[in-house]
């Protein structure tokens, strides 16, 4: 007797389980986004793509990015082989990425701003003027934990897009 009624509230719960209410629930647990900024510690592989408008090419590049903390705050290093029609060059770049209400300011080697990146949604976006250039920049988080950051760089001698994958 005990075992029917162990095996019924079993297909219970099941039931309760699969209903819609709870699949929203089990979707939401299950497409993860970052919250935080501890979320984004750690090595990321890297594969870039830049098409540059101006030029009329697309160079691609593969590297890696890491962020480490140093206090309160991650250290952003990349290193990046981009391949170039005349051979392949080595770069680096570094950012500091510090916690500031629901997302990160990024800010730059010397500590002025650069942009902002909000969390806790699948998308987010922000602009940054560097006279006489406009950089839009999109991040995506939607296949969390691969991510991605799209920079549209226009000016009077810039027109590329660089498309950067996070794995």
């Amino acid at each position: 007797m005990l075992y029917r009624a162990t095996l019924a509230g079993i297909a219970s719960a099941r039931k309760r389980l699969t209903s819609r209410r709870w699949a929203g629930i089990a979707r939401a647990m299950t497409q993860r986004v970052p919250q935080q900024l501890s979320d984004f510690a750690g090595t990321w592989a890297l594969q870039r793509r830049i098409e540059d408008r101006k030029q009329g090419q697309v160079l691609l590049g593969q590297g890696q990015a890491v962020l480490q903390w140093q206090g309160a705050q991650l250290i952003y290093d990349e290193e990046l082989v981009l391949e170039l029609p005349g051979g392949p060059i080595s770069g680096t770049r570094r950012y500091l990425w510090q916690a500031r209400g629901r997302g990160i300011d990024v800010l730059f080697a010397d500590g002025r701003f650069f942009h902002h990146i909000t969390l806790g949604a699948g998308a987010s976006a922000d602009t940054h003027h560097c006279d006489p250039d406009l950089y839009r920049g999109s991040y995506g988080f939607s296949d969390w934990p691969v991510w991605t950051a799209c920079w549209q760089v226009s000016g009077p001698r810039k027109d590329y897009v660089m498309q950067s994958t996070f794995s």
